[in-house]
């Protein structure tokens, strides 16, 4: 009962960590506490150290090295960040192995269900809910995208209202306990994913239920378009006829044209596929952006300065028509590849076959890519590489194939 107790108590520990509901998260100490944890994790549950483990945090300072002699530069903060998640989902595959997926589920369920009740407290009385949570708020002064909003996190559960109301409809978006809706919903795809596709729950059973009203409550657009896709590619890779291949655009054509119908869907999308890279303020200057979809121009800028390593982990970089800027790309495909090149993208890809194919193996699925086309259309939304919980699922099928020699611990 205490092995898992602890065991749950870590998972739930890397999942609220890695969402970022608080700024308290995103400090180097915790970052170093979160390294220094996952070691002590692993010995204390004797998972061993597997070669595996060993080759890949060498192969990643080797990289950071050679990195750093491209550069000219030490990037500390990113050698440690992926060093501690890489540690992270080593000891949360080696805890809960196959089983990790349901685990997951499990929890995502009880904090669907949280949220769905702050949710509709805050639908019936704002005012009343801030009050409450006040006390409990370890935001550590995030104060979400809305200055003149609401913003407090109590770990379990994070209330973020906006003034402006998304979408212009009068209801509060569900963030569950992440920073923002929009993360929340990729998350709870994610468990849909796994309950209703891999598991094959019935659609009308109370998980699905749940899962599937939460994810409304999110209003987000990334939530919806990423289930939406996921769904066309089962059906898809299933249906391998002619009838298939004929229906399927029609639909897809047809969704289209339902989405940028309705103005509330429109501002959002077209926002982030029409716009070029901007400025947006930044401690000691300003930051380049590029957005969502449209940001490519200044990664190909990156892979014609070096198309191996790209910028080499460095952030900063020259940009014909801007000059040198740190950039921030909302997007893990364009952030990969920026800043490591070739080289990152194809090993971060070849991960996330590998993880597909194990996990469809786990619960005999076919097709086998469905996690694969998740974190594709989950990237161009979020850099979610940098989700400890989803890098777990991204380091899956490496941590967890057949043939695993552990290096005992005493």
């Amino acid at each position: 009962m205490f092995y898992n107790l602890s065991a749950n108590i870590y998972f739930l520990f890397v999942l609220i960590i890695s969402m970022v509901g608080s700024d308290y998260y995103k400090t180097k100490e915790m970052l170093f506490a979160r390294t220094i944890i996952s070691i002590v994790v692993i010995f204390f549950f004797r998972l061993g150290i597997n070669k595996k483990l060993i080759y890949v945090l060498i192969s990643w300072f080797l990289f950071c090295s050679i990195c750093s002699i491209v550069s000219g530069n030490i990037e500390q903060g990113t050698l440690l960040k992926f060093t501690s998640m890489l540690l992270e989902s080593y000891a949360l595959l080696h805890i809960f192995k196959h089983k990790f997926p349901d685990i997951y589920v499990k929890w995502i369920l009880v904090l669907s269900l949280i949220s769905l009740i702050g949710w509709f407290l805050s639908i019936i009385n704002i005012k009343l809910l801030t009050s409450i949570l006040k006390p409990f708020n370890l935001s550590g002064g995030h104060i979400g995208d809305d200055p003149n909003g609401i913003y407090l996190h109590t770990i379990f559960y994070t209330l973020n209202y906006s003034t402006s109301h998304a979408w212009n409809l009068l209801l509060p978006r569900n963030a569950g306990f992440c920073w923002e809706p929009g993360g929340f919903s990729l998350l709870i795809v994610l468990a849909i994913y796994i309950n209703l596709i891999l598991r094959k729950e019935n659609i009308i059973s109370w998980k699905n239920i749940l899962l599937l009203s939460t994810l409304i409550t999110t209003f987000s657009t990334t939530g919806y378009l990423v289930l939406f896709g996921v769904l066309i590619y089962e059906y898809a890779a299933k249906k391998k006829n002619l009838t298939t291949i004929i229906i399927l655009p029609l639909i897809i054509i047809l969704f289209y044209h339902l989405f940028y119908r309705f103005e509330f869907l429109y501002e959002k999308v077209g926002f982030y596929t029409e716009i070029d890279p901007y400025l947006i303020p930044a401690e000691g200057g300003y930051t380049l952006a590029g957005s969502r979809i449209v940001g490519y121009s200044l990664v190909l800028q990156d892979l014609k300065r070096n198309l191996f390593l790209g910028k080499a982990l460095r952030n900063t970089g020259y940009y014909s028509g801007y000059g040198d800027f740190n950039v921030w790309h909302l997007n893990s495909i364009y952030t990969i590849t920026s800043t490591m090149g070739l080289v990152g993208l194809i090993l971060w890809l070849w991960f996330l076959v590998n993880s597909s194919v194990e996990l469809s193996k786990t619960y005999t699925h076919t097709p086998k890519y469905g996690l694969l086309v998740y974190i594709i259309l989950a990237s161009f939304g979020f850099n979610i590489h940098v989700f400890s919980i989803i890098f777990t699922f991204a380091t899956y099928g490496y941590f967890l194939s057949r043939n695993n020699n552990a290096i005992k611990s005493n």
